[in-house]
């Protein structure tokens, strides 16, 4: 993968990133305050996570190290230790407000996601040694590709579910009509209803949508592909909030930070100068990096494993379910 940051120290994308997830944990906080606690609702879900929810000192708590963590990692202090610790505590609060809302909180994914893959790739240079153990450039490739990733899964899921019929007009007016008041007036009123009543606008919008998640993946290639990607990304979060009022900050934010080449503004340059310039990357080792391969393989694997063997967040199906 090449990159806009190449020559550039990445130090200002691992600040942005610890921004990004410092806002959705706190966020995240916000939310469980205004959810009611108690498992009444919710007999599947474990108890210790519905018990956190009434608990908004150990949330803050929580918040608090998980913001001091994200400032360790921002800093470069133990970022693959700090940057896990943070991870761990936004996964609480992101289960918490699953165990108590009944569903998970799909707009604060695309921050954990990228979180780990700059884990994942900083991890792997880890695994290379010698001149690899900070390879930076390594992290932000790991975590552009979980960010895409996110997008592609959800494309993938709705080719999964209904094939190319889920760009049936059906889907978005269905859409539109669940998430409009029936009283609303305005420009985003008439627009819904130039929508809904036209089935093959609505028809060529769900195709858009399947064709930009799937292409995210091209995101991974060259910076002006990435830029080319993130710009349609952005335009389609802001047709939804418009459409819909459904508001995705987070990505947003990881959209403008990943996808805009910085180092290319003549304005930035000046000041992305006053961080070292990473050392050029060391040749290829191709017994390490098959020996690192086969590591990481081994540990998906057995992740995969544990997962699809676990009972694991059954309880966020509860409201969905026959009484």
């Amino acid at each position: 993968m090449t990159s806009a940051w190449d020559g550039w120290s990445r130090a200002p994308l691992r600040a942005g990133l610890a921004i990004v997830a410092g806002l959705d944990l706190i966020g995240l906080a916000e939310r469980l305050r205004a959810l009611p606690p108690g498992g009444a609702r919710h007999p599947l879900a474990p108890a210790w996570l519905l018990a956190l929810g009434a608990q908004p000192l150990a949330v803050d708590g929580l918040v608090a190290a998980g913001l001091v963590a994200l400032l360790l990692f921002a800093i470069g202090r133990a970022p693959l230790r700090a940057g896990g610790g943070a991870l761990a505590l936004l996964a609480v609060l992101a289960e918490t407000q699953a165990a108590l809302a009944g569903g998970p909180q799909r707009n604060v994914f695309a921050s954990g996601a990228t979180l780990l893959g700059w884990l994942i790739g900083l991890g792997w240079g880890r695994g290379l040694g010698g001149a690899g153990a900070n390879r930076e450039d390594l992290a932000e490739a790991g975590a552009v590709a979980t960010f895409a990733a996110t997008y592609v899964a959800a494309g993938v899921s709705k080719l999964q579910a209904r094939g190319l019929g889920w760009a049936d007009p059906l889907t978005l007016q269905d859409l539109l009509l669940a998430q409009h008041r029936v009283s609303e007036h305005g420009i985003r009123a008439h627009l819904v209803a130039a929508f809904v009543g036209s089935p093959g606008l609505c028809r060529v919008l769900a195709l858009a949508t399947l064709a930009i998640e799937l292409g995210a993946c091209l995101m991974l290639l060259t910076p002006a592909l990435r830029l080319a990607l993130g710009t349609l990304l952005v335009a389609f979060h802001l047709q939804i909030w418009f459409l819909t009022g459904i508001w995705y900050a987070g990505n947003l934010r990881l959209l403008f930070l990943l996808c805009v080449p910085w180092p290319w503004l003549p304005s930035l340059r000046r000041l992305l100068a006053r961080w070292p310039v990473p050392p050029d990357p060391p040749p290829h080792d191709p017994v390490v990096e098959r020996r690192v391969a086969i590591a990481a393989l081994s540990i998906l694997a057995a992740a995969i494993g544990l997962a699809a063997l676990s009972p694991v967040r059954d309880y966020t199906l509860w409201p969905g379910r026959a009484l």
